[in-house]
């Protein structure tokens, strides 16, 4: 009889104690995976916001930084005035700025400019063209009709048109500069960010983000849990 109860009682103990340490594992897990899942979703929104908070204020510092009224930019606005389609000089000054930006801005796909003063567009950072008629407008600035229609001074835009020459899809930040001694006819900036090279910055930006935001802390009394 003895033996019997002796045989429940260490039954019992062994029974309890398994019991507790599972439910205790498990809910610790859970509690784990949870917090974890939790904070890698905070984090990884956390990094996607930066790139993404980065990517556009780059883009739209652009007209504001490269054709404000100073010395430095006076290759970029002198088209706006004067004719350089006869200028060899002044049409390497103007490349030569758009390609300074380009190597700047990697994730650019590319970057137009309409100087409607003089009839002048600057496609692909390198390309300059004198617009004769609105056909050309079309052809070389597939976004330009699009943001004429929002009546904004800068917008995103994605044009199904997508740039010119190769029609590649992208994402568009236009941005209208004036002066009141250029009255009505003003300079439009237009940067443009190919989804491919926006996916590649990402791929390349957002595990850096994860690993200097992740918080040692966070598994601080919780068992870390292996297997499964």
């Amino acid at each position: 009889m003895f033996k019997k109860l002796l045989y429940i009682n260490l039954f019992s103990i062994t029974f309890l104690a398994l019991f507790n340490y599972l439910v205790f594992h498990n809910l610790n897990s859970k509690a784990y995976l949870e917090s974890f899942t939790v904070y890698n979703q905070r984090i990884n929104d956390l990094a996607f916001q930066n790139i993404d908070r980065q990517i556009m204020e780059a883009a739209m510092e652009i007209p504001q930084l490269y054709f404000s009224d100073m010395k430095q930019n006076e290759d970029l606005l002198l088209p706006q005035e004067e004719d350089v389609m006869g200028s060899p000089a002044g049409i390497r000054g103007l490349v030569n700025q758009m390609e300074e930006i380009k190597k700047f801005y990697s994730y650019v796909k590319s970057m137009d400019v309409y100087y409607e003063g003089t009839q002048t567009v600057v496609t692909g950072f390198n390309l300059v063209h004198h617009i004769a008629s609105d056909e050309e407008i079309k052809k070389y600035l597939p976004w330009y009709e699009e943001f004429q229609k929002t009546g904004k001074l800068n917008a995103f835009l994605e044009s199904s048109h997508g740039i010119y020459p190769t029609g590649e899809p992208v994402i568009t930040y236009a941005s209208r500069i004036s002066r009141s001694k250029w009255k009505d006819r003003g300079i439009v900036v237009a940067i443009h960010i190919s989804p491919e090279s926006l996916k590649e910055y990402i791929k390349n930006t957002v595990f850096d983000s994860i690993l200097d935001n992740i918080d040692p802390s966070l598994a601080s009394g919780v068992p870390l849990v292996y297997g499964q």
